[in-house]
């Protein structure tokens, strides 16, 4: 169970300001821990592609230049290699 199910169900049951206090603690310390971060893999040439084709208005063929530029881009952004 994700911890916002957790606690929107635990909302179900404050009988009492005790209750409620504990809630609004467990809250606050769910919102302190930082959320998990996927690892971002490098895009594939056909994603490259497609991202190219609206920039040129028509489809190209790419090049390795346009594919070593998107690897920099990437690794700028701490994705692959």
């Amino acid at each position: 169970m994700n911890i916002e199910r957790y606690l929107l169900r635990r909302v179900l049951f404050v009988r009492n300001v005790h209750d409620l206090s504990e809630l609004f603690k467990d809250i606050e310390e769910a919102l302190a821990k930082p959320e998990p971060v996927a690892k971002r893999e490098p895009l594939s040439e056909d994603e490259i592609e497609t991202l190219l084709e609206p920039i040129t208005g028509w489809y190209i063929d790419i090049s390795q230049y346009d594919i070593d530029i998107t690897r920099a881009i990437e690794r700028a952004h701490g994705i692959g290699e």
